[in-house]
């Protein structure tokens, strides 16, 4: 009996299909392991390349399944890769046209990478993202190897690339009104680009964007990164940038940089007619360092998690302003991770009333101030105080969440979880005196709520790729 083509394809499809990589559920994100999730693309990825080897027919049967999903680890095959994606495939359609999911991690492991090549195609991701316009979740997790510092664990990186507007035109009039997960690491956007992009990604549920920066008086509003961001950067850094940039990497052909240069003098933002603020509909997960108060600018009626790294003394005031805004998302708020700027726990309880999980990533309890809480929150089960060095680190914080406790302002508080990093902590921590001595276990516990302790290994890698929070 023979079978039609497409009989075949659903089979090949369901054997090998990967529903992890493309859940963007809550709750799949909010409990991801992405290392779990990249093993099995792999597992997936190589039963497909071995089904194309079967025969001829079998190749072009899974051809489309084999461009699905593409992650990268090596720069080396860019050139080819991009070239490939912009070719023809069975049924004249482009193969690029098939990659649902494009997953860049370029110098995040052991894998080295030499980024010279950044200012010639960067702004398209050396031509990726235009060759895929059907991309829906779009991973971009690209370190600066040229401004890295050595450090006792690795390669730490200091600062994102510089960028050009074209690139974030480039995702807005592709894949933009298609992507449902964006996560952009290592490249430096300054935030009114961030609020012009996100506005025409309306299917957007979840966001992260590390090395966010504010617009800075005197900059073009719409123009290339000013060389004079080196006052960024460490000293030495700036120095390469800037002779680096310019100067062909030798990985691109002739044809490939006179596209890119094309592609940059042409680059738009798509036609938009809408008025702020912009409406994200479905975004549920919102993870962003070093923002202000044009976050205001987005509606975003379902946000349930959101993640602020800043290094902002603002940070307190941006809360406030999107808890008491007109377009307010603090009702729709379950789950917030805030870092760096210390705020009063009572501050936080009245804004966010449904507030169920709380992370605070403070290290400097001389700025503690503490407020009593006089309200009863209702909601909040769990409060994380995540990489803390040493105990004394986040001590006034606890006897702030065990007065509240205590004084019955936290009736559905069950944990409290305390995770410090074991290598640069240990030495501090093995006597069982400093425990009892500086965190009180006892008065959690004869209160109903368990306090625990978390040791993790320090890794500079997870711990940028990660940020200050436990989703992503």
């Amino acid at each position: 009996m023979h079978f039609p083509s497409e009989i075949h394809q659903l089979i090949i499809q369901a054997a090998t299909c990967v529903p992890e990589a493309f859940d963007t559920s809550f709750d799949a994100i909010l409990n991801e392991d992405l290392q779990s999730v990249l093993d099995t693309i792999h597992k997936s990825m190589l039963t497909r390349s071995t089904l194309s080897l079967v025969s001829k027919l079998f190749h072009e049967l899974v051809e489309e399944f084999l461009y699905e999903i593409i992650i990268i680890y090596r720069f080396d095959y860019i050139p080819h890769l991009a070239k490939l994606l912009q070719s023809h495939g069975r049924r004249g359609r482009l193969r690029g046209s098939w990659c649902r999911r494009l997953d860049l991690r370029l110098g995040t492991g052991v894998i080295d990478y030499n980024d010279n090549a950044w200012y010639e195609g960067g702004h398209t991701i050396w031509g990726l993202i235009p060759a895929c316009p059907n991309v829906i979740i779009l991973f971009c997790h690209i370190w600066q190897r040229r401004a890295s510092l050595f450090g006792r664990t690795g390669i730490m990186p200091i600062c994102g690339h510089l960028t050009n507007p074209a690139l974030w035109k480039a995702i807005a009039s592709t894949c933009g009104p298609n992507l449902q997960r964006l996560d952009l690491f290592g490249l430096s956007i300054r935030m009114d680009r961030v609020e012009m992009l996100l506005r025409y990604c309306t299917n957007l549920v979840a966001c992260r964007l590390i090395h966010v920066r504010p617009y800075v008086y005197g900059e073009t509003y719409d123009g290339d990164e000013p060389q004079y961001l080196q006052h960024f950067f460490p000293r030495g850094v700036e120095r390469v940038l800037d002779t680096t940039e310019g100067k062909p990497s030798g990985s691109f052909d002739e044809q490939a940089q006179m596209k890119f240069q094309e592609d940059k003098m042409s680059a738009q933002w798509p036609a938009c007619s809408l008025q702020p603020p912009y409406v994200l509909p479905s975004l549920h997960t919102l993870h962003i360092d070093k923002f202000n108060s044009r976050i205001t600018q987005l509606h975003m009626p379902c946000l349930h998690y959101l993640g602020m790294y800043n290094d902002w003394d603002t940070e307190e005031y941006i809360l406030q302003e999107i808890s008491s805004s007109y377009h307010s998302f603090g009702s729709s708020l379950t789950h917030l991770s805030s870092s760096n700027c210390p705020m009063p726990l009572k501050k936080i309880l009245e804004w966010f009333p449904h507030l169920k999980e709380l992370s605070l990533h403070y290290c400097d309890h001389d700025s503690f101030t503490h407020l009593t809480i006089t309200k009863p929150h209702y909601s909040l089960s769990i409060i994380r105080f995540p990489c803390m060095d040493d105990a004394e680190d986040m001590g006034e914080y606890v006897l702030d969440v065990l007065s509240a406790t205590q004084a019955g302002m936290l009736p559905a508080l069950t944990e409290v979880l305390i995770t410090r990093w074991k290598a640069r902590t240990a030495a501090r921590w093995n006597q069982e005196e400093v425990y009892d001595k500086v965190l009180p276990f006892k008065q959690f516990q004869a209160s109903g709520v368990i306090l625990n302790i978390k040791e993790v290994v320090e890794q500079f890698t997870d711990k940028f790729q990660q940020g200050s929070s436990s989703f992503f």
